[in-house]
């Protein structure tokens, strides 16, 4: 069903999904959030929150297999995220969050987040 909406929204190009994120933190803390792009592969918007911060990012294409990009987190801490995904499409993601306080999170997107 989901590589249904996919396929539907590669040929109108112009449809937005979004899709879930969860992480977990070295400490075992967790975090969730979403990711929403506009077109199967367009502009997209990242956003999680868990008990300490939520943190924001966009990234202009995911054209390519890993992409990485800038997050700003709401207590003035930033961070790279990199995200890879299967050649299969974009219906599932893992990566890390690194932030410049040291923290290190692990991140899935998508059907990830079901296993």
């Amino acid at each position: 069903m989901n590589r249904l909406v996919i396929l539907c929204c590669v040929l109108l190009a112009g449809c937005a999904t979004q899709e879930s994120v969860k992480f977990v933190g070295p400490s075992g803390q967790y975090g969730s959030g979403q990711i929403a792009m506009n077109g199967a592969m367009g502009e997209g918007r990242f956003s999680v929150k868990d008990e300490q911060r939520s943190c924001a990012g966009h990234f202009s294409s995911w054209s390519n297999l890993t992409i990485t990009f800038p997050v700003q987190c709401s207590d003035l801490i930033a961070g790279t995220v990199t995200l890879t995904r299967p050649q299969d499409g974009p219906l599932t993601a893992t990566g890390t969050m690194v932030l410049s306080n040291g923290q290190t999170k692990q991140i899935v997107y998508g059907q990830a987040t079901h296993q």
